[in-house]
């Protein structure tokens, strides 16, 4: 499935807490920008906490966190 919508978000992780901030980017004309308090469950599950700017995701499962260091 192709969705209609892209987004990218950064933040940190402290403990299993995955605080983000996240925006739209242009794959449609959708504008939105908000942030996300996600509490890891599992090694591939994620359950949001608290959002703001209208996220329309509600599924985080079979997701993979990887944590890099800043300093890219």
């Amino acid at each position: 499935m192709n969705p209609g919508w892209t987004s990218v978000a950064n933040g940190t992780v402290q403990g299993n807490t995955v605080s983000l901030s996240w925006i739209d980017v242009p794959k449609s004309n959708l504008s939105a920008t908000g942030s996300l308090v996600l509490n890891i469950t599992s090694d591939n599950e994620l359950e949001i906490l608290n959002q703001t700017g209208g996220w329309g995701g509600d599924s985080w499962k079979d997701t993979k966190i990887v944590r890099v260091s800043s300093g890219f």
